[in-house]
């Protein structure tokens, strides 16, 4: 089931991690170690505590590399590089929205902010993430800074989805549903807004 939301895992994942770091007992008292297995288990915790800093270090810059120009809000290459193919495509699809290319506009003309969300995307993305009461879909719509979060991590959702990013991208601008029917078909999936993206640099 988990293995379906990737970010509720993550969600959870930093959960557990703030439980650990703030030195909450556990209610389960764990056998006695012997000295060799107690220095082992410390020097597994500080590896795993650095592991996740860097997990979550690379998981906060998309918010942190928010940059507000005139002609919108766009996440820098140059903090986001380091995060593989699939930030590097939503950037370009980014830049695709920015350019006003007429086959960047979803389809049914109904997308909003700088990332282009549809109503029933951010509803099914906050579905899943834990603790998003207080965010309304109408906030995330027209909120700049939330527009692009949430973007992000519905793309990401996809890519984790489809395990391509290509389709993803296909899938972000069509929707998932018209993506999967095509799939299961064994039909090929529509290229031409995929073609647009990727004339767009990926730095």
């Amino acid at each position: 089931m988990l293995a379906k939301h990737p970010i509720l895992v993550v969600a959870l994942g930093l959960v557990g991690a703030v439980h650990f770091l703030t030195g909450n007992p556990n209610p389960t008292s764990p056998p006695a170690l012997l000295p060799e297995e107690i220095v082992e288990q410390r020097a597994q915790g500080v590896k795993g505590d650095r592991e996740l800093q860097e997990q979550t270090k690379e998981a906060s810059v998309a918010s942190e590399a928010v940059v507000a120009q005139k002609s919108g809000v766009y996440i820098t290459s140059a903090y986001l590089a380091a995060l593989g193919d699939s930030t590097r495509y939503f950037e370009a699809i980014l830049n695709a929205r920015r350019a006003r290319d007429s086959r960047g506009v979803h389809p049914d003309g109904k997308s909003y902010g700088p990332s282009g969300l549809t109503p029933i995307a951010v509803r099914e993305l906050l579905r899943k993430i834990p603790d998003c009461t207080s965010l309304s879909v109408k906030k995330v719509l027209l909120t700049p800074e939330e527009n692009l979060k949430l973007g992000y991590l519905y793309f990401l959702d996809l890519v984790h989805r489809f395990r391509n990013v290509e389709t993803a991208v296909v899938a972000y601008h069509i929707g998932p549903t018209k993506v999967s029917l095509l799939l299961r078909k064994g039909k090929p999936i529509p290229r031409r807004y995929l073609d647009t993206v990727k004339k767009f640099p990926k730095q």
